[in-house]
């Protein structure tokens, strides 16, 4: 990508150039050919500005803002926080039932004994 915006930036500086000449050099040309010369910079600047946003469109944002990124992360913690106290709240009723398993078990071994 810095390729691209290095002859991005050297095209508009050439195409400033051309339409405000440096002092030093000579005024020879006309206005309208160096009107034509900038019209047809401002041409190739557009056209790498094109293939810039067809760059970008093509490649997915691979760096996302720290305020999404730590927004996600809350989301996270809190469904992992309810997932948390949904599974110890079914922990309980699972130890409740087992307790209610192993008094059936034992009464149902004493029934038996005594038959």
């Amino acid at each position: 990508m810095n390729p691209l915006l290095d002859k991005l930036d050297e095209t508009v500086e050439a195409a400033l150039q051309t339409l405000f000449p440096p002092t030093d050099t000579t005024l020879a040309k006309d206005a309208q050919q160096r009107a034509h010369d900038f019209a047809t910079q401002v041409s190739t600047v557009h056209a790498q500005f094109a293939e810039l946003k067809s760059t970008l469109d093509e490649h997915p944002r691979t760096c996302t803002p720290r305020a999404i990124l730590e927004k996600e992360i809350t989301v996270l913690r809190q469904d992992i926080q309810l997932k948390n106290d949904s599974l110890e709240k079914y922990r309980k009723l699972l130890a409740d039932y087992s307790e209610k398993l192993k008094t059936l078990d034992n009464e149902n071994r004493i029934n038996i004994e005594g038959i």
